[in-house]
């Protein structure tokens, strides 16, 4: 059974430093292995956290490499799964939903005679069913023990059933997957095949995942089968909070100390008599920009130094972006960190155009 680890830390730096212990140097490539390669699997949250890793690698002298051990949430399906059954897209999920709504919802579901109204929400709760792996008998089961039920709830609750059970029987069917269950049918292929999963691991037997922060859609049977995979020796988990992890995955947690960041000052829960907090709510998106850029100048304006102001967007796009427009238009002076992904910049654009050409068989138009 390998060691699951659970490292606590409010600055991603020093998660990030401590994602890489033991990792660099990488050996130097010989006539068996001629690319340099991580002796560890790398998962991010997101592609940012991996372009961190590539500058961290960077400023440690590492020189560029191209390493499929370095990935993203999004991606450990991909690397690590067999399974080559289509998933459906949204509008696919939208097509099913709305027939198996029309036949197993009619009288309940069907307002006004359209079913469309009901097929966003249900869409997004037969998503969190799928992803926690919970099958259609035990999502039946769990509501008939429910006694507080009105004739409508009751009828509700029997049409959601009927609708689950059948949603799982036509995707049978089709031969296709929900696609929103990728991390519980990957623990379920691990669990199954121990060997094949130690083949796709490459000779590894460590595992990080950086920047996991909500243990839903499935990271609690994968996170299971990953410490009871004989492939493994250590599953790490570098978080800025505290997991309620099952009580059958009990982890040796860390809370490496580092030096005082933006974020240990602002989310630590520490108060000085100088600290204000204030809470502001906003009607929609555009409306909170707007009051922040408003709110910033402001400050300018009564004498703060425009560096000891942070504006920090819960998301990079298009947040950032919007946010520094707006300062820019009251004339605030703006430094913002604006990722391009790789795909978008003018040399892989040029290759990439060259390739399709190629697959085109070099037409005219190409």
């Amino acid at each position: 059974m390998a060691t699951l680890r659970l490292v606590v830390a409010l600055d991603p730096a020093l998660l990030l430093d401590r994602a890489v212990e033991g990792l660099f140097p990488l050996a130097p490539g010989s006539s068996q292995a001629p690319w340099p390669t991580l002796g560890a699997w790398l998962f991010f949250r997101q592609g940012g956290l991996r372009d961190d890793l590539h500058r961290l690698a960077a400023a440690r002298g590492v020189a560029g490499w191209f390493d499929p051990t370095v990935c993203v949430f999004a991606e450990l399906a991909a690397r690590f799964s067999r399974d080559t059954r289509p998933a459906l897209d949204a509008p696919q999920r939208s097509a099913l939903l709305t027939e198996l709504i029309a036949t197993h919802g009619a009288g309940t579901f069907d307002r006004g005679g359209a079913v469309e109204p009901w097929v966003p929400p249900i869409d997004r709760l037969i998503g969190e069913l799928v992803s926690e792996g919970i099958a259609p008998a035990d999502f039946a089961a769990a509501l008939s023990k429910r006694l507080d039920r009105d004739a409508f709830e009751t009828r509700r609750d029997a049409a959601l059933a009927a609708i689950y059970a059948a949603w799982h029987a036509r995707l049978g069917a089709l031969g296709a997957v929900d696609g929103r269950d990728a991390l519980v049918r990957l623990a379920a292929e691990i669990s199954g095949a121990p060997g094949e999963f130690a083949d796709r691991l490459g000779g590894r037997r460590d595992i990080r995942f950086v920047g996991l922060a909500d243990l839903r859609g499935g990271w609690r049977p994968l996170l299971g089968a990953l410490r009871n995979s004989p492939a493994l020796d250590t599953i790490s988990i570098y978080t800025s909070h505290l997991l309620a992890l099952p009580a059958n995955l009990h982890a040796v947690t860390e809370t490496p100390n580092g030096e005082p960041t933006l974020a240990t000052v602002l989310f630590s829960g520490a108060t000085t008599p100088a600290s204000n907090v204030t809470l502001l709510q906003a009607p929609d998106a555009a409306r909170e920009i707007e009051i922040i850029a408003v709110r910033v100048r402001q400050l300018i304006d009564g004498g703060v130094n425009p560096a000891r102001i942070a504006v920090v967007p819960r998301e990079a796009r298009p947040a950032v972006g919007q946010m520094a427009e707006a300062l820019e238009q009251l004339g605030v002076p703006v430094t913002a960190r604006r990722r391009t992904a790789l795909s978008q910049t003018g040399p892989a654009r040029a290759v990439r155009a060259l390739l399709d050409a190629a697959e085109g068989q070099f037409d005219r138009h190409a």
